[in-house]
């Protein structure tokens, strides 16, 4: 791919994918963060970016994460593979990357055999009161279609309604695993699921399963007015309700008045809404405004730093202000940004936010690399906007950015 941006170019044509393939689905861990598991989320979402050079590794991605879900429509957040050990948790967004990522590699190989293949069960161990469970989980006998563990993963996420606002649990985390204490609702969540509801519609009607697809249908309308009536705050979408009912994300907090994903996934979910443009582009204005930092070329996750909540949002705060995922850039996230952008046919800003992503903008001169101080060629899982480490890099190497990185360039400029 050519993109006519020099260091957009070199990183797009080899570097990304050379850090996804050997460090995140070879080797599964880095100098930053050493591990050796397989996360359900995690290896999924890297493998989308390479469906156009290596769909087999797409599909048997697909079809092993499939084989980690429990009857109930959960999975294991992350296992072993020499052991067979892994976590059953309360994450509320593990599972429906399934349906996510098999919609994208048929939408982009065709290849609708997948749908067809079986995969197991795995047993039910009781979690007891526990939060998370970490046991060997074996196979049943009892296996399902693809297709099918797709639609369970779904159904069993709109079986995660809140009654009051009509928005999904957010269980001991989402996406932003930090959040583990707010056991109230997400609204990236529901945006997410918006997303997937309009992609799994279109297998529905492939598989001539009716009912799923006036499922897929209703409940993304549904979603819709959710989000308007309890998500939307003046310029903005906030992030999250805590049990109590306080808000996460809103611009009366003293700290976390706005996030980043629910902005990116707003435009993305509701962007076929002639009706929510104006919302869209007020929210993203806000994302400029708190939380994309021109002079330093970083893109903040969250807007101010958690440093004395009033509600206990979990480990999140535990950070240092400015840092990962408390305010800092978590690049994974600036991706969908750009994303965002290019599904609007805002190019410019998709691309300014892409050379804010890329290192070598951070590295190319003696002064800029003195101030960012990790390696110019592969994606940092996060940028430090803390004043006394402005700018420096974070955990390298180890990150689902590089993927979503060249997922966001390929799914773009491919179709040009």
């Amino acid at each position: 791919m050519i993109l006519g941006d020099k260091y957009i170019d070199i990183m797009a044509n080899g570097w990304l994918l050379y850090q996804t393939i050997c460090c995140r689905l070879f080797a599964k861990t880095a100098f930053y963060q050493s591990g050796g598991a397989i996360g359900y989320r995690d290896q999924l979402q890297d493998t989308m970016a390479i469906i156009s050079v290596w769909p087999e590794k797409t599909r048997a991605q697909i079809i092993m994460n499939a084989g980690k879900q429990f009857e109930k429509g959960d999975v294991l957040h992350w296992w072993h593979t020499h052991t067979g050990a892994g976590i059953r948790t309360y994450f509320s967004d593990d599972y429906l990357w399934l349906p996510y990522v098999l919609c994208e590699y048929i939408i982009k190989t065709q290849d609708y055999s997948i749908l067809e293949i079986e995969a197991p069960y795995l047993e039910n161990k009781d979690m007891e009161g526990r939060r998370e469970l970490y046991e060997v989980f074996n196979e049943l006998d009892i296996s399902a279609s693809i297709y099918e563990h797709a639609k369970k993963a779904i159904n069993y996420g709109l079986s995660r309604i809140n009654e009051k606002n009509g928005l999904l649990d957010i269980g001991d985390g989402d996406w932003n695993d930090g959040f583990s204490s707010i056991r109230g609702q997400s609204v990236w969540l529901t945006f997410f699921m918006m997303d997937i509801l309009k992609k799994f519609k279109n297998l529905s009607d492939y598989m001539k399963d009716e009912e799923m697809s006036k499922t897929c249908e209703k409940y993304r309308h549904t979603f819709k007015h959710s989000v308007i009536n309890h998500a939307w705050d003046n310029d903005h979408f906030v992030r999250a309700y805590f049990a109590n009912g306080d808000v996460l994300g809103a611009s009366s907090n003293d700290e976390c008045k706005i996030d980043l994903i629910s902005q990116a996934w707003a435009a993305i979910a509701l962007k076929d809404y002639p009706d929510m443009q104006d919302e869209i582009n007020m929210s993203l204005q806000a994302a400029e405004k708190y939380l994309v930092d021109n002079e330093h070329q970083i893109v903040k996750l969250l807007y101010p730093p958690f440093d004395k909540p009033k509600n206990n949002p979990g480990y999140i705060k535990a950070y240092v202000p400015g840092t990962r995922e408390n305010g800092g850039q978590y690049t994974h996230a600036a991706t969908w940004l750009a994303k965002a952008y290019f599904e609007l046919g805002r190019d410019e800003d998709a691309m300014r936010i892409l050379r804010y992503i890329n290192p070598i903008y951070h590295s190319d001169l003696q002064v800029k690399a003195n101030v960012y101080m990790v390696e110019p060629y592969v994606v940092a899982a996060d940028v430090y906007s803390n004043p006394e480490h402005m700018g420096r890099g974070g955990w390298t190497w180890y990150t689902g950015s590089s993927g979503w990185t060249y997922k966001v360039i390929e799914d773009h400029f491919g179709k040009k």
